[in-house]
């Protein structure tokens, strides 16, 4: 079966989220700035940018939960990815031990490696590989969930990803969460294979659209009224109306890919990205290492927005250019 395009499309966005997620512009910029178009664009920009840890597991959902595969396969996926795993990591930490930040020693890169120390972007492989001990599970599960039992996992969600912290953050209580009913990122998955078999023909883009808008305004009030309250930015208000945004940017890109006839040429350039997206995961931290003097450079003589979306796009470009050359080796195609 061949890749679908809007999923290796959905794999280019949440890349690109991922890297806006770790610049100046997320966070940074909207907290400590009173230019108007600044504070906007960071407001804005750090809102959507937080969907791209999710579309990855909504990705994950479509793609793991239709399949049928034995336990025996799944472990060979999850030996592969703590293969990925070791040898980026060393990777890396070879990186920062050149650049002096960190020792190069055996004893440490294990300790390192097992407390998740190494690269703090690497989180996301650890979660992962969690996840897919637990998939087989999950693939027998949902195979008797109908559409009311999906609304209520998704109500569930929102209990716990939007209203006990609105409330935690309006109010400043605490709230024992008791229905956390297992992992957030567990909600992704299983969201992900409902979205994928779901008929999107029962929905108008244009109320798809009006939804993703409805969500960045009621995120930004969210965080207004947080900063009203409590005179600060809290950064988890940023994830407040993620559970809802994520799937609806993912119907979105998948009703425009059903809808718009792309051309050969198009289709094998998002074809071709879309099959770097993980190898760029993976060095996109080394690889703004690299262009840090540019950004810096440019943030002294422009503007800051400016100077953080030439770093996006320019780190973006250039760790896809070493994946793509890389993936031409054998052993590195099959890894990456």
């Amino acid at each position: 079966m061949g890749k679908k395009i809007h999923i290796e499309l959905l794999r280019v966005l949440a890349i690109i989220f991922v890297i806006f997620n770790h610049l100046d512009c997320y966070y940074v910029y909207f907290t400590n700035t009173d230019n108007f178009f600044t504070y906007w664009f960071s407001l804005i920009g750090s809102i959507v940018c937080r969907i791209n840890v999710p579309l990855f597991f909504l990705i994950s959902g479509a793609l793991l939960l239709n399949k049928e595969e034995s336990i025996e396969e799944n472990l060979k996926r999850i030996q592969h990815f703590a293969k990925v795993l070791l040898i980026f990591s060393l990777i890396q930490y070879i990186f920062d031990g050149i650049r002096g930040k960190g020792q190069l020693l055996p004893k440490d890169f294990i300790v390192r490696l097992f407390s998740g120390d190494i690269s703090e972007t690497y989180w996301f492989l650890y979660t992962y590989i969690g996840i897919l001990f637990i998939i087989p599970i999950i693939r027998k599960l949902i195979g008797s969930i109908n559409d009311t039992e999906y609304r209520y996992i998704f109500f569930l969600q929102l209990i716990v990803s939007l209203i006990i912290p609105v409330i935690e953050g309006l109010f400043g209580v605490k709230i024992y969460n008791f229905i956390f009913y297992a992992n957030i990122y567990l909600y992704y998955i299983i969201l992900g294979n409902y979205l994928e078999n779901f008929n999107i023909q029962k929905i108008k883009t244009i109320k798809i659209i009006a939804i993703c808008i409805t969500c960045i305004i009621t995120g930004i009030i969210l965080i207004q009224v947080n900063y009203a309250i409590n005179e600060e930015y809290p950064e988890r208000a940023l994830d407040y109306v993620i559970p809802i945004l994520a799937p609806s940017v993912y119907i979105l890109v998948k009703k425009i890919c059903n809808k718009y006839n792309f051309t050969v040429q198009m289709r094998k350039i998002i074809l071709c990205i879309g099959g770097c997206t993980f190898g760029i995961y993976l060095i996109e931290k080394m690889v703004r290492v690299q262009l840090l003097p540019i950004y810096l450079y440019l943030a002294e003589e422009t503007i800051g927005v400016f100077a953080c979306l030439v770093y996006l796009f320019a780190t973006f470009g250039v760790s896809f250019l070493y994946i793509f050359f890389l993936k031409k080796i054998k052993f590195l195609n099959r890894l990456i």
